[in-house]
């Protein structure tokens, strides 16, 4: 037998919309006070068509404050951009400046015939290093443009940790498909990566995103590839196993999203400590290797 609905409020707020809701929809309804709470009372004929009135506006509020939530502008995401970017700058212009025998270039750019002979910390280290000032500049806007996207939509912690396997994990590839004696540098491969995986996410997120086809985002991701990716000079094979690692890598991260809450802050601080271990660990061993 069903009993009186009695709903029980500390907060006002949430004490308010309710009465909103319940005037809106005609339902009959008792208040008191009670130990500084406030009570709404509705009848049992009324019982069922309160909850389901109640449901309804909840549901409709999340799904505006989660829509609203997408939209607006995220903060961290572009912080930990120019934070990641200027570290790369600041770091080699300490040693060109205070500490020139260091030899950055030399002791961590991706030599295609050290990796080969068992150097694999220049997978990590040549995603750090950049020619000159322009080389920098022109991996930090196109590649903060998408690492923005994808770090607003899998988190600041993850996505970094996400795109820097996928540089690795592309610079690990081609350093068995390079010719012999081949070096290359620059982030550009982990920010490929990041494509990828922005456009295999895209491709599952259709209805999310209010996309005519989910085909759109992987188009798109392919159309950057062949746009800005096989430029005169850069490092085809790079990219290209960057964008395709980033494809397995979303694959992997849409299959997790289903099984854990990806979003918990303590997931993502762990992935962006892990994320800065691995590059600081890729370094230690570098300048260990180089001075004696």
């Amino acid at each position: 037998m069903e009993k009186d609905l009695i709903l029980k409020f500390k907060r006002k707020e949430k004490f308010n919309e309710i009465l909103l809701v319940l005037s809106a929809m005609n339902i009959n309804f008792n208040i008191k006070n009670e130990n500084g709470l406030k009570i709404i009372i509705i009848d049992k004929q009324e019982r069922r068509k309160a909850l389901e009135q109640i449901f309804l506006y909840r549901k409709e509020n999340n799904f505006k404050k989660a829509e609203f939530s997408s939209r607006r502008f995220n903060y961290p995401a572009y912080y930990s951009i120019i934070i990641v970017f200027f570290s790369f700058y600041l770091f080699q212009m300490f040693e060109r400046v205070f500490y020139k025998e260091l030899s950055l270039l030399y002791s961590g750019s991706l030599n295609v015939s050290k990796v080969r002979s068992g150097e694999i910390h220049r997978l990590i280290t040549a995603l750090t290093l950049h020619s000159d000032f322009v080389h920098i500049l022109s991996n930090a806007f196109f590649g903060g443009f998408i690492i923005y996207f994808l770090l607003k939509r899998v988190g600041v912690g993850l996505g970094w940790m996400l795109v820097l396997i996928s540089g690795i994990s592309g610079n690990l590839i081609s350093s068995f498909i390079q010719r012999e004696g081949f070096i290359s540098i620059g982030s550009s491969t982990a920010c490929f990566g990041g494509v990828g995986i922005l456009g295999i996410i895209g491709f599952f997120d259709k209805e999310k995103l209010k996309l005519e086809t989910k085909f759109t985002p992987l188009f798109a991701s392919l159309s950057l590839l062949g746009l800005l990716g096989t430029s005169y000079e850069s490092d085809i094979f790079g990219h290209l196993f960057g964008f395709i690692s980033g494809l397995l890598l979303g694959l992997f991260f849409i299959f997790l999203e289903k099984k854990i809450m990806l979003q918990n802050k303590y997931i993502q601080v762990i992935c962006g400590l892990i994320a800065i271990m691995i590059t600081l660990s890729g370094w230690l061993v570098a300048i260990k290797n180089f001075i004696p």
